[in-house]
């Protein structure tokens, strides 16, 4: 599908205020060829990276006078499901919003059958309060689902390791429902799609019973940096805070909410500095936002950023230096690698940046340090583990890339790890133009693999510069999404110049 401007909003389904309930992100499509191309809408709802990203086509063919219809499917990170609730709510709110403000009642045709959604009074109150603020109360109508007893060694043989010791699935106290920490890859074994983990809610409480729902299969546990296509190399929500919303820039509880709605591996805040001189580069505060927290140094996010300034703001400048906690970075326009002169590709919003980071040393580990890394990697063959000075982040090397871009690790032991991530590295296979490949899995920071990350390139840069004897080298993030970045080292400064390309996918804006 071509690259077109299409309508869609990120809701916050069952909620009363943001940040709160289930986020669902809603594409209005004009087309309806458009909804036939499953590829497309599954890389979208991959980009969004929500539980669920639901698609809507209106029925043309439905008479004048009837209830408007609109076509709906609803799309994880990682597949199509055939019925799903929260992203239904949000889509009836998108519409009764937006295009059928003036409807009470809109039918959506799914693979459940025919849905329907309609304007209803709160709970307790007459009227529809709240709907001229854009918040109203919406009824669905659903499809009854029965339950039925399981067998025990056929159906469930992973229970009580999957729970941790709870009792079953159904557990004696909403308490229990709230505090468990079930192990996530037992989950991933069951034949079922999840699971489902209630209790009856405390007395008092104003509720019946209380449920959790886990779904790794489902994929749940922007500009996209290092790529040269979309829904490529590693995408991040990049947010300019300007006006009255700079004050934003000092409410770390709002920007981090912002930066767990979005779910992306980083999100970045950016406020000009307006005490530049008149003829210096441009500066800009830069902070970088994981879904559960702040970090000191990110690279993507950073190439992103620098990508929407160059394509919007800044469109006539060619540097940009960013304030961080890591201190004064700068981005600049370059030609793409192996051409000279130009900036290849930016009358297509499309353009090379060199991004200036620190150099970080490697240092060795104690065995101490490393007691389960043969289990972490599932047995995988180690040639050496060596950890960042930075923040003592673990580099495992691989005997070659390959194993690196197989490997399977086990995320509950990474988890338990004193680090915050393990990066896996390895030669690259003769004759592939890289000269290393790499993945980094950080669950801690809320993403079980970082798809493309350029501020671990500070210290594998060194890594494989010394292995390689090169000053000039070409890594390649093995992920499934996949990015390429191009490394310079400036020994004599301790800088590492880290050059990509980035695409811009969504542009909005932030209502909350």
């Amino acid at each position: 599908m071509g690259k077109k401007a299409i309508q869609y909003a990120v809701v916050d389904a069952f909620a009363a205020e943001p940040f709160k309930g289930n986020p669902a992100a809603v594409c209005l499509l004009e087309d309806e060829g458009a909804a036939a191309d499953e590829r497309w809408m599954q890389s979208v709802a991959a980009e969004f990276n929500l539980s669920e990203t639901a698609f809507l086509v209106r029925d043309s063919s439905r008479p004048a006078a009837a209830a408007p219809r609109f076509h709906l499917r609803w799309f994880t990170p990682v597949t199509e499901v055939d019925l799903c609730g929260h992203a239904t709510l949000a889509s009836a709110h998108f519409l009764f919003t937006t295009v059928l403000a003036d409807h009470g009642m809109v039918e959506f045709m799914t693979r459940s059958g025919i849905l329907t959604a309609k304007k209803v009074t709160a709970p307790g109150t007459t009227g529809v309060p709240g709907d001229e603020q854009g918040k109203l109360f919406i009824e669905l109508d659903f499809p009854m689902d029965n339950f039925v007893g399981c067998n025990t060694a056929d159906d469930m043989p992973l229970i009580p390791e999957t729970l941790n010791s709870a009792s079953l699935v159904e557990l004696s106290s909403a308490k229990e429902v709230a505090d468990i920490v079930p192990s996530i890859d037992e989950i991933n074994f069951l034949d079922s799609r999840g699971l489902i983990v209630t209790g009856p809610a405390p007395a008092g409480s104003g509720y019946d019973f209380f449920t959790r729902f886990f779904c790794p299969k489902f994929g749940i546990d922007e500009v996209d940096a290092f790529a040269t296509e979309p829904f490529k190399g590693n995408p991040a929500a990049v947010c300019l805070l300007e006006g009255e919303n700079a004050a934003a820039a000092g409410d770390d509880r709002w920007m981090q909410s912002v930066a767990a709605e979005f779910n992306l591996s980083e999100t970045a805040f950016l406020v000009r500095d307006s005490s530049r001189p008149p003829g210096a580069a441009p500066r800009f505060h830069l902070r970088w936002f994981t879904p559960v927290t702040e970090v000191e140094l990110c690279g993507h996010a950073t190439l992103a950023s620098a990508h929407f300034l160059f394509t919007t703001v800044l469109a006539e400048d060619g540097m940009i230096e960013f304030t961080t906690k890591s201190g004064i970075l700068t981005a600049k326009k370059v030609p793409a690698p192996g051409t000279t002169g130009g900036v290849q590709g930016e009358e297509q919003g499309k353009l090379f940046i060199e991004l200036d980071f620190p150099m970080i040393d490697f240092l060795d580990c104690n065995d101490n340090e490393i007691p389960s890394i043969p289990e972490t990697l599932n047995g995988a063959s180690i040639v050496s583990v060596h950890k960042s000075a930075a923040d003592g982040d673990l580099i495992v090397e691989l005997s070659s890339g390959k194993k690196v871009a197989d490997i399977l690790p086990n995320i509950d032991e990474i988890r338990k790890l004193s680090c915050g991530g393990v990066m896996v590295t390895g030669p690259a296979p003769a004759g592939s133009d890289y000269d290393f490949f790499t993945r980094l899995f950080c669950p801690k920071f809320g993403m079980d693999e970082d798809p493309v990350t350029g501020s671990i390139h500070c210290v594998l840069g060194p890594y494989w510069g010394r292995k390689l004897g090169k000053q000039k080298l070409t890594a390649f993030q093995a992920s499934p999404r996949g990015g390429t970045l191009y490394l310079e080292l400036d020994d004599a400064n301790r800088r590492v110049k880290i050059q990509g390309e980035t695409v811009t996918v969504m542009a909005g804006t932030l209502l909350a």
